[in-house]
């Protein structure tokens, strides 16, 4: 056990609690008292523009609203071309470098080391850098320079005046600045994100000129009060101390203090490599445990505390290079179900989730989730919404295109996905379907962090947003307002479907999405599938009859498997063929309900007794169905659904005439399309009907017969489909998903 980044000059945590010990008791209750989270309409505002603002992390205070964040002068820190762009040197002897990079001319604020950069082996040459460090004149070097690669030489410097060779380079070099100062920003919001007035500097390096500030993580503890844990790194030799600050009110903050970090710690060098990268929000159990997450090379950490963060915990939750995970978010239920998702580097892949059962002291692999394979989902955050007393999972992501990470579905966008608690923590690809909830986010824009108002149910949204195009020198932080409770009451009978004895017992619909399409399941028992084939590359040039086809079928593997052969459309548009299942198969039974309706009506010019007589007439059973599809199911004009009148439907309509007036108008849409259809197949309906006086009962096989004995039209198409038995068929029987 020991304390990680014992540094001089910092702040002793024996003080760590005095400005929360010291504040007015009496104001603390007040305000929260007064608490009511203000949220004042808005779509969008922007919290900073300042430089390169970016990397959010948003928490609420006892009566506002604050974000963290990094203000610096680019993404990562480094900047391998700033001083000299990519050029060549090869007018023979001492030369000097074209001094072309955007801090040529007047430098930087901060000390900070140069980074050199050969493409060909340089390293029978040396390289002199003259400057000032601050006021006061500096010369770095001679130093060998790299066999084709990247070395960062010791020694500050802010403004570069001159780079010297001392021959000719082999290819191509460039000067650039290593570990550029930065700060760690916040800003508070009163009125619920409209405006973000309130700004407090939490770690100035731009102006000391000595460090940088990153890897934010912000919370609250129980008593309302925020804390904030950041990484602040020594510009020259790249030493990290882990410090914390305290807020009580989200608008002015403690002095900072180191942490107190024991248990397991990080495995790399012993300078850069015992940082540990903290990331996202501090999350907190209802018993106030707080949970602090955070990566450093192939080990992923959960720190916790169990003193309001006088000290913290380290232990590993997994070590992986393959997949190689990163960022990750942390999910709290109760004091043992919590959930991560991981951010996958360097690799296609789909998130990575993870549960604990026990309060973290083991941690359950539960693998990638449903999300559609890709390069480019990153930087995730997670929160927790109830809806009705139900625990729901909401998961706000980056749909990163890049080179590096290529291919989203939405590409540069921020996407928005919720399931049930319950469901997550049984399977990781329980997550509902995908929304764009953010656009214009490109390259290395995003970083999402949440909030949810428990009074309105508002979720605010800050992120990050590049707009330096593809110098990617400027950034700024904004923020969202979505309507989260009720996009999830509007999905809410959206979940896992199942049976048990043919009747319902889950939700009411299904549907996901996989590398082999998206599916839609209902309680009823009906599934269907679909998916976009590209056929660009097919050639379709097989003669079969008057048509057309591939030479080979096309294989496809359902994103769900049926429990019996199931029905299968096909349409062709514009190359692509989309295959599905069949339509919700309630108004197609309504349809062939109606279908004795129909056809006295045709021949006869009106129906008889016999088909709309009693309940159990075909008229009978048609209207039963309308209503339950209406009423029972949610497939009708509006979401809400009555379970316990599924049994007494006549109940139901004679209770409510807009769901009368509904049924009826299915019943009469559904009699005009069998009127339709069988006046097309009219010589059909004549054959059979004339066969049926004789025979009273006719099998499929007499029917098939009857039908291919009819002469071929234009109007009336005649036989039935038949094709490879294995193969979806068109007439097979409705499709089931075996619940």
């Amino acid at each position: 056990m020991r304390k990680l980044g014992d540094r001089s000059g910092t702040q002793k945590p024996t003080n760590y609690f005095a400005t929360r010990q010291q504040g007015d008791n009496a104001d603390i209750a007040v305000r929260k008292a007064q608490r009511d989270w203000p949220q004042i309409p808005f779509g969008s505002s922007l919290i900073s523009n300042e430089k390169y603002s970016h990397f959010p992390v948003l928490a609420a205070s006892s009566d506002r609203i604050g974000v963290a964040y990094y203000m610096g002068e680019n993404h990562g820190g480094d900047e391998d071309n700033c001083i000299c762009l990519s050029q060549t040197a090869n007018a023979g002897g001492v030369q000097n470098l074209v001094l072309n990079g955007r801090f040529a001319a007047e430098g930087v604020k901060g000390s900070t080391q140069i980074r050199f950069t050969s493409s060909g082996n340089d390293s029978g040459i040396t390289v002199t850098i003259t400057g000032f460090n601050k006021d006061q004149p500096v010369t770095l070097g001679p130093f060998a320079c790299p066999n084709a690669g990247v070395i960062d030489y010791i020694g500050l410097i802010t403004k570069v005046t001159q780079v010297q060779l001392s021959g000719n380079a082999a290819g191509t070099v460039k000067v650039g600045l290593r570990r550029l100062p930065s700060n760690l920003m916040y800003k508070s919001s009163p009125d619920g994100g409209k405006t973000w007035p309130n700004i407090v500097t939490i770690g100035d390096g731009i102006t000391d000129g000595q460090h940088r500030h990153n890897y934010p993580a912000l919370g609250a503890r129980k008593d309302g009060s925020l804390i904030l844990c950041y990484v602040q790194q020594d510009i020259e030799d790249g030493r990290p101390t882990h410090l914390q600050r305290t807020s009580i009110f989200g608008d002015e903050f403690s002095e900072a203090t180191e942490m107190v970090i024991t248990g397991d710690m990080p495995s790399g060098s012993p300078i850069v490599g015992d940082t540990f990268s903290f990331y996202g929000q501090i999350k907190r159990t209802p018993s106030g445990r707080l949970l602090l997450y955070a990566y450093q090379a192939a080990d992923n950490f959960v720190l916790t505390s169990d003193d309001d963060g006088a000290t913290w915990v380290s232990k590993i939750q997994i070590t992986s290079s393959s997949p190689a995970l990163s960022e990750t978010s942390l999910l709290v239920q109760d004091e043992a179900n919590w959930l991560s998702i991981s951010r996958i580097d360097a690799a296609v892949g789909a998130l990575y989730q993870m549960k604990t059962v026990n309060g973290g002291d083991t941690w359950t692999t539960q693998g990638q989730t449903n999300l559609v394979a890709s390069g480019g989902y990153l930087s995730q955050e997670l929160v927790m919404a109830y809806v009705d007393g139900i625990a729901y999972a909401v998961m706000l992501y980056m749909c990163r295109d890049t080179s590096i990470n290529p291919d989203p579905p939405n590409p540069n966008t921020i996407c928005l996905r919720w399931a049930r608690m319950s469901d997550l923590l049984a399977s990781p690809l329980a997550w509902g379907p995908e929304e764009v909830v953010i656009t214009g986010v490109n390259t290395r824009s995003g970083y999402p962090s949440m909030f949810i108002n428990p009074n309105t149910g508002t979720m605010i949204v800050a992120y990050g947003v590049e707009t330096g195009g593809t110098a990617a020198n400027t950034a700024e932080v904004r923020s969202v307002a979505i309507d989260i409770i009720q996009r999830i009451k509007a999905r809410q009978f959206l979940g896992t479907v199942s049976q048990s004895g043919g009747r319902p017992t889950g939700d009411i619909v299904e549907t996901g999405q996989n590398e082999n399409g998206s599916y839609i399941r209902w309680s009823c028992g009906y599934q269907e599938c679909s998916k976009i084939v590209d056929l660009t590359d097919t050639a379709i040039a097989t003669a079969s009859g008057g048509l057309f086809t591939s030479a080979a079928n096309l294989a496809w593997t359902y994103p769900k498997p049926f429990s019996s052969q199931p029905v299968f459309n096909g349409a062709l548009q514009r190359g692509v063929v989309m295959a599905s299942g069949n339509p919700a198969p309630a108004t197609k039974l309504s349809r062939m309900n109606l279908g004795g309706l129909a056809a006295e009506t045709l021949v006869l010019g009106e129906f008889t007794e016999a088909v709309a007589g009693d309940r159990s007439s075909d008229l009978g059973r048609a209207t039963e169905l309308a209503t339950k599809l209406e009423a029972c199911f949610g497939m009708g004009r509006t979401l809400a659904i009555d379970i316990a009148g599924y049994n007494d439907v006549g109940r139901l309509r004679a209770s409510d005439d807009r769901l009368r007036k509904a049924v009826d108008d299915l019943l009469e849409s559904q009699f005009t399309r069998a009127k339709e259809i069988l006046d097309l197949r009219h010589n059909a309906l004549l054959a059979i009907a004339e066969e049926l006086l004789g025979k009273k009962v006719m099998s499929v096989t007499e029917v098939k017969e009857a039908l291919a004995r009819l002469p071929t039209t234009s109007k009336e198409p005649v036989g039935l489909d038949t094709a490879d038995p294995n193969s979806p068929q068109r007439g097979a029987p409705r499709p089931t998903c075996g619940l």
